[in-house]
C-alpha cells in the first residue's frame, strides 16, 4: 500500500495484455498531505503489492499444462498411455486466474456485507505536525499500514493469518458429565467436630457396667439356676 503520487508511477505492463507486475519510481513523486491520506474515500492509497490470487500465489501456476503443439515425443508418450489404459484421457483446460493491476486504488476494493474493507486514523489530533496516518485492514484483521506524512510508508501484520467472517464458527458444547456415583452424605465434605464433641460422643458410647444388687437381695433365677448347676458339678 501506498500514497496517492504513488499512481504518477510508470507501471510497466506485461505481455500479452495481462496484469502490470512492475513499476518505476517516480522521482517528481510529491508527497499528499496528512488530511488527505485521513480521507476515508481511500482513493489516496493504494497497492504497490500483487494481488494474491485464489490459488495462494501471487504468479499463477498452470497445474495441468497443454503439451506444445509440435511436440512430436510428446504425442507419442500420450498416444502409448492411452493405448495401454483403454480410454483416451483428456486434459482439462484451467482458466488463469487474475487480480487487479498495481496501484489500484484501495476505493475499488470490494466491501463486506456493508462493512468498509479499511479504516483510518490518525495517531494524533493534537500534534498534527508529528502524526501518523494509520490504516486497518477489516478484511484481514491485523493487517496495518503507517505513513509519516505521506514521505515514508511501512506495513505490520499482527494477526493469526484468518479472514474476517461475519459469522464465527463456534463449535458443539460438549456433552454434560457422567456421573460414576450417586452423591449422598458418605462423599460429601462435611465440618469436623470439635475436641469437646468427640469427647461427648465417646462418653455417650461407652459400655454401660452392670449394676450393683444391695446385700440381702438375690440375683435373678436365670443367674441363680446357672449358680446351681456350677455346684452340681463340682461335687
Amino acid at each position: 500500500m501506498g500514497g496517492e503520487g504513488d499512481e504518477d508511477e510508470e507501471a510497466e505492463e506485461a505481455p500479452g495484455g495481462e496484469s502490470k507486475t512492475s513499476f518505476r519510481t517516480n522521482l517528481k513523486y510529491d508527497p499528499p498531505q496528512l488530511k488527505d491520506l485521513l480521507d476515508g474515500s481511500m482513493s489516496f492509497w493504494v497497492h504497490h503489492a500483487q494481488y494474491i490470487l485464489p490459488q495462494g500465489r501471487t504468479s499463477w501456476w498452470n497445474p495441468n499444462p497443454m503439451p506444445d503443439v509440435g511436440d512430436e515425443e510428446m504425442d507419442e508418450e500420450m498416444g502409448e498411455e492411452e493405448e495401454d489404459q483403454g480410454d483416451k484421457q483428456k486434459i482439462e483446460r484451467v482458466e488463469p486466474e487474475t487480480g487487479p493491476p498495481l496501484l489500484t486504488p484501495l476505493s475499488e476494493d470490494a466491501t463486506m456485507e456493508g462493512i468498509p474493507p479499511w479504516s483510518v486514523r490518525s495517531s494524533s489530533n493534537i500534534i498534527e505536525n508529528f502524526a501518523i496516518a494509520v490504516i486497518r485492514s477489516n478484511l484481514w484483521p491485523g493487517a496495518y499500514c503507517f505513513s509519516t506524512q505521506g514521505k515514508m510508508f511501512q506495513n505490520v501484520y499482527l494477526g493469526f493469518g484468518l479472514k474476517y467472517l461475519p459469522q464465527n464458527y463456534s463449535p458443539l458444547p460438549l456433552p454434560p458429565v457422567q456421573q460414576e456415583y450417586p452423591s449422598g452424605p458418605e462423599i460429601m465434605e462435611i465440618m469436623d467436630p470439635t475436641g469437646a464433641e468427640e469427647e461427648q460422643w465417646r462418653i455417650d458410647h461407652l459400655p454401660k457396667p452392670k449394676p450393683v444388687l444391695p446385700e440381702g437381695e438375690e440375683a435373678e433365677p436365670e443367674e441363680a439356676e446357672g449358680e446351681e448347676e456350677e455346684d452340681d458339678d463340682e461335687d
